[in-house]
């Protein structure tokens, strides 16, 4: 049985630009800079944590000022079901 780095909760700096919308260049300078997702190096290929992706998206998510009663706004519960469907569809 192989492992691939799903199986691991990894993330290539592809597969964030995708999610996340920066493109290759602007996460290469947000890591060259100590900004943005937290990351890991492997000999020479970029690694996120899928955990650590999600993270960063949901801290940047505006809320509005339509909320359930749970005081989640509308914008948040979909975009963390949007999040989740992209993050764990395979």
């Amino acid at each position: 049985m192989k492992i691939n780095h799903h199986d691991l909760g990894l993330l290539n700096e592809h597969e964030v630009s995708e999610l996340t919308g920066f493109n290759l260049a602007t996460l290469t300078r947000l890591r060259a800079c100590g900004l943005g997702i937290p990351y890991y190096m492997v000999g020479s290929t970029v690694w996120y944590f899928k955990e650590d992706v999600i993270n960063y998206i949901k801290a940047r998510i505006k809320s509005t000022s339509d909320q359930y009663p749970d005081g989640r706004d509308h914008f948040s519960v979909h975009a963390d079901e949007e999040l989740e469907r992209v993050l764990y569809e395979e």
